[in-house]
């Protein structure tokens, strides 16, 4: 568990702590912790990076897509600022990190969750404390005891070129697109019909295309993100951002 603070980007990590209980944590470091988040410091968390663990981290869930999946699956729905949401979603078995990363993977291609935090061993906030990046609280959106999510290990990226897919059924081996062109596709088309805004995809991709080195980052973006929802509704009113 990990404080960082904000202003100076220097980070505190509580190694020692892997197994600590959720009553250890109540009655030893809740106190320090407050103190640090009033400094200043962000709060967050996960499990420990190199173990087996049964729940996968989402980042970047709009939130009445959270409440869904929350009737579904076994998860714990965090809400980092207004309209967004953080997931941890229970899967049936323990993952090694490799495994968490694939199945963060497969969940990204189909357009569930941030591009950009599929590592296997992502940081989450913990709610009831003060979000110093967004200056709001971290609030709980709930808990579920449903049926955890099972991930199939063999599938590839799931990406027709025509737009990302609803099941694996509609994705026969010969009409998938691996490429990183269509997998970004498959996840704007996957985001935009969950909700988030066109100009959040944007950013986002423009972010991940500038990470793997894309040429003309910015404008690949904006003609994807403009497509895909020309694609979904030409209704849909899209706003260039420079």
């Amino acid at each position: 568990m990990p404080g960082q603070d904000y202003k100076t980007g220097e980070w505190v990590w509580l190694t020692n702590h892997e197994d600590m209980t959720c009553s250890d944590i109540i009655s030893r470091l809740v106190g320090w912790l407050r103190q640090k988040n009033a400094n200043g410091s962000d709060i967050f968390f996960r499990p420990h990076r190199h173990g087996c663990h049964n729940v996968i981290f989402l980042d970047d869930i709009p939130t009445n897509r959270a409440r869904a999946v929350l009737r579904k699956y076994g998860c714990c729905a965090i809400e980092t600022h207004p309209g967004n949401t953080q997931i941890w979603l229970k899967v049936d078995r323990k993952l090694t990190a490799p495994e968490r990363k694939r199945a963060q993977i497969i969940l990204r291609d189909l357009g569930f969750t941030d591009p950009g935090s599929v590592s296997g061993d992502h940081l989450g906030r913990i709610c009831g404390f003060v979000s110093q990046k967004r200056k709001c609280w971290v609030n709980l959106v709930g808990t579920s005891d449903m049926k955890p999510w099972s991930p199939d290990m063999r599938v590839s990226s799931c990406l027709p070129t025509g737009g990302s897919c609803a099941s694996k059924k509609e994705c026969p081996n010969s009409f998938r697109d691996t490429s990183d062109s269509g997998r970004e596709w498959g996840w704007v088309m996957g985001m935009l019909r969950s909700g988030m805004s066109p100009g959040i995809v944007l950013e986002k991709l423009v972010g991940t295309a500038k990470k793997r080195g894309k040429n003309n980052a910015v404008r690949y973006a904006r003609h994807t993100v403009q497509k895909a929802v020309g694609k979904l509704d030409k209704r849909i009113r899209y706003s260039n951002t420079s």
